[in-house]
């Protein structure tokens, strides 16, 4: 199930992310491509997701365990 208990998806688009880290949409997929960020990827898209505790927790300067 990808929702919360309020109903709301835990994942952030690009665009909230940037929106997030007050920075260009562009410097966030800088970020997904160099891998220093954490993101998914749905198999077969182009698309990245984010999920907020994992974002949260970036933020608060935890380490990349590795980006799928």
């Amino acid at each position: 199930d990808n929702l919360t208990a309020s109903g709301v998806s835990p994942y952030l688009f690009v665009e909230d992310v940037a929106c997030r880290l007050r920075c260009s949409v562009r410097t966030v997929h800088e970020l997904t491509r160099t891998m220093s960020i954490p993101h998914r990827r749905l198999p077969g898209g182009r698309r990245c997701l984010f999920l907020l505790r994992e974002l949260e927790a970036w933020e608060e300067g935890a380490e990349l365990d590795g980006v799928p």
